[in-house]
């Protein structure tokens, strides 16, 4: 419980996107409540800058602290590694929503929540503000319990739909909002696209000193929720149509959104490895992104990173200050022709991180969850084994373009060229 004291207030970022609060409030004693509409609080930071200023900083701040805290009224409890659980912490990690994490085997704080409201005895469990419960829920079904189901008004004509909330989907969001056209920004995962998930990002404009992607991502959000762009995450485009005099985006709850202008920033996909059981220990010792949520698994362990990118070599970095030893799996002969030099001469310099050239991974072993892998050199055909609960699969990706459903022309690989011939 959180008290709220004389000067305070219970507004936040989510307030300027129609969102509802994240948790309710009770009176303790006699008291004056100022309710700003919050109509009336996005027309005046419209058009008031010195008052945006001082809101948009306050209002930002308080979801930080928020998070850091870990209150804001959404509990998830559940078993460490359950994947459901796992998906759950994703989402409103990169997401940034305040949220308290509530493991199944501390049995007092399970029995401190379970008075306030009916848990479930097992599986993954949400409690949402007035101690409502959601048991295995899935990201969108939380998201549109905490009202961030921002598209329920499907009758609504935007100016510009948004496919994508990476940094281009946020950077075109910004643009067209504060030109006061009315923009929809749809994000299948989570806002920040795949540089969301990077532990840190150096070579981005105006960040001499680097910055996570998370904290990238929350800024470019905050951005567009300032100009009045509204972003719903998440939910995925599955098919686009061509009206008349506008376009259609269906989305996979069956919903259709409509606008007078699309504009695709829809990323990629990671690539998988053609491995037994893969699926089986994703998330259960596989992950595909190395943020402070997976790092909690490679504390004091092995960790086995494959890739030989930017991503890989960021994810290598920041692992192996947790890790009692990285290993960078790659097929060629080193990292000087795929990774940006900065990284690669950092990697090979650091005595925590050991790169395996010319190997692949043949075997992935354990019982419910990864605790082995068996490396094959392709040069020599040695091969060795790794115990490891935490392997990061780091090998590019594929084009989100599948739904366009042949509204546009694709090249070979999937990517739409521009006027100019270059991939997109």
């Amino acid at each position: 419980m959180t008290l709220i004291k004389e000067r305070h207030f219970v507004g936040e970022i989510g307030m300027l996107m129609g969102q509802k609060t994240f948790f309710a409030g009770i009176a303790c004693t006699e008291c004056a409540v100022i309710v700003v509409p919050q109509d009336t609080l996005r027309t005046l930071i419209a058009t008031v800058p010195e008052v945006s200023d001082v809101i948009i900083t306050a209002f930002a701040a308080r979801r930080r602290l928020l998070m850091e805290w870990g209150e804001g009224g959404l509990v998830i409890v559940g078993d460490e590694g359950d994947k459901t659980a796992m998906r759950l912490l994703e989402f409103a990690s990169r997401s940034q929503i305040p949220h308290r994490w509530v493991d199944r085997k501390d049995k007092k704080g399970v029995a401190a929540l379970a008075e306030f409201c009916a848990l479930p005895d097992a599986g993954t469990a949400v409690v949402t503000g007035k101690a409502h419960v959601l048991h295995n829920p899935s990201p969108r079904e939380l998201a549109a319990s905490l009202g961030l189901d921002l598209v329920a008004n499907t009758n609504e004509l935007f100016d510009l739909l948004v496919i994508g909330a990476g940094p281009a989907g946020l950077t075109a969001a910004i643009y067209a909002a504060s030109e006061d056209l009315g923009v929809l920004v749809i994000e299948g995962t989570a806002i920040g696209g795949q540089a969301g998930t990077s532990s840190r990002i150096e070579n981005y404009l105006g960040f001499p000193r680097g910055i996570d992607g998370t904290s990238l991502a929350y800024r470019g959000e905050v951005q567009a929720i300032k100009f009045g762009a509204r972003i719903t995450a998440p939910r995925r485009a599955t098919n686009l149509y061509v009206k008349p005099d506008h376009f259609e985006i269906s989305l996979d709850d069956e919903r259709r959104v409509q606008g007078r202008a699309v504009l695709l920033a829809n990323g990629i996909q990671y690539r998988r490895l053609p491995l037994d059981r893969l699926e089986a220990f994703e998330c259960q010792g596989i992950y595909y992104v190395a943020t402070n949520l997976e790092a909690r698994y490679c504390q004091g362990t092995e960790v086995v990173i494959v890739g030989g990118g930017n991503s890989a070599g960021q994810a290598a970095m920041f692992l192996s200050r947790f890790a009692k030893h990285t290993y960078v799996v790659v097929r060629g002969d080193g990292l000087k022709d795929t990774m940006s030099s900065y990284l690669s001469e950092r990697i090979v310099q650091d005595t925590r991180i050991e790169v395996l050239t010319h190997s692949e991974i043949c075997d992935l072993q354990g019982r419910k969850s990864l605790e082995h892998l068996v490396l094959c050199n392709k040069q020599t055909g040695e091969k060795r084994t790794i115990n490891t609960h935490a392997l990061f699969i780091m090998i590019g990706a594929q084009p989100n373009t599948d739904w366009l459903g042949g509204q546009l022309s694709l090249d070979e690989k999937g990517f739409y060229p521009d006027r100019s011939g270059t991939r997109q």
